[in-house]
């Protein structure tokens, strides 16, 4: 076989290059609420403080949002309750606050500074020492890291202070609890034609939720999707 002709065989490499059928490079990252469970600490006074700092560590608040919302209370009064809530993280913060999971370059010596303030204090055995290790290795190789090209937050409204609400696809927390609902949505020895049907009924009901709060579908007020289809139509 003529090695040079091969190689000047653009109508091969070029087939290959624009391979409609290519599928694209794709990577999976660690849920950082599974990333902090890894590590079993026991019940001590430091346990809540050493979680905070790991929390602290994964995830940048965004500068921008964290101002506007210091803004707000501050002109309520309420300053010390800002403070109170930079220390827990609730739920108001996490909707008017984005946050960032940094590059490994960033992330990596925000960690390991953490286990030379807290190991020795917690008194991390050989277990813990090794989860800590294997957590490294997922933070070195980028498991964790918000993808640079992929917006994690969403804008879904705005509160009575014009502050932004935004939503968070990061992670799987909102999914979690729907095992639960689907398994105890049909009654005890249901055919499985009837299970099937219900379930069905309820996969319908909470993605027809989901899409008028995600999407900006049209809210009806019901799960009819038929006269939900002729609305749409008739926008």
């Amino acid at each position: 076989m003529d090695v040079d002709a091969a190689d000047d065989d653009d109508d091969t490499v070029d087939a290959k290059e624009d391979d409609p059928n290519e599928v694209p490079q794709q990577s999976i990252l660690l849920d950082a609420w599974h990333f902090m469970d890894r590590l079993s600490l026991k019940q001590t006074p430091l346990r809540s403080a050493f979680f905070k700092a790991l929390r602290e560590a994964i995830f940048i608040p965004d500068k921008n949002d964290l101002a506007k919302v210091k803004a707000v209370m501050a002109a309520r009064g309420d300053s010390d309750v800002f403070e109170y809530y930079l220390d827990t993280w609730p739920t108001y913060m996490q909707a008017r606050v984005r946050r960032v999971i940094p590059s490994p370059n960033v992330f990596l010596p925000r960690l390991l500074q953490l286990n030379e303030v807290f190991s020795d204090l917690l008194g991390f055995d050989h277990n813990l020492n090794k989860e800590f290790r294997n957590m490294v290795k997922h933070v070195r190789s980028g498991c964790l890291s918000d993808p640079p090209d992929l917006q994690m937050y969403y804008r879904t409204g705005t509160d009575a202070d014009k502050l932004p609400i935004y939503r968070c696809s990061r992670g799987t927390s909102s999914v979690e609890s729907i095992h639960q609902k689907l398994s105890s949505f049909f009654p005890f020895l249901a055919s499985p034609e009837l299970a099937d049907a219900l379930l069905a009924e309820k996969r319908h009901r909470i993605n027809s939720r989901a899409a008028v709060r995600n999407l900006g579908v049209y809210n009806c007020h019901h799960c009819d999707q038929y006269l939900t289809d002729i609305h749409s139509r008739q926008e």
